[in-house]
C-alpha cells in the first residue's frame, strides 16, 4: 500500500463533525444537544470531551453550516 503525500487524513474531529451534520441534516426539526448525543451513541461515535455539549457547542463555531437558535428553549 502507498500513500500519497497530497491527500490529507481526516482529523478525529473531521469525522466528528461530519457524523453531527449528517445527523442534523436527516433531522426534520432542530435538535437539541442532548438529541444529538443520544443519535451519536447509537451510531457508536464517541465525542473525547470532557463536556460533549462544550464540544458541540465549540463545532457549530467551526462549522458555518451548523445554525445556533439562542434564547429559544424551554
Amino acid at each position: 500500500m502507498s500513500f500519497r503525500p497530497d491527500l490529507r487524513q481526516a482529523s478525529y474531529h473531521d469525522i466528528v463533525d461530519g457524523e453531527i451534520v449528517a445527523i442534523i441534516r436527516k433531522a426534520s426539526q432542530p435538535m437539541m444537544p442532548d438529541d444529538i448525543i443520544a443519535d451519536l451513541t447509537k451510531k457508536d461515535t464517541v465525542i473525547a470531551a470532557a463536556d460533549p455539549t462544550v464540544y458541540l457547542r465549540r463545532m457549530a463555531v467551526r462549522r458555518p453550516e451548523v445554525a445556533r437558535f439562542h434564547g429559544k428553549g424551554n
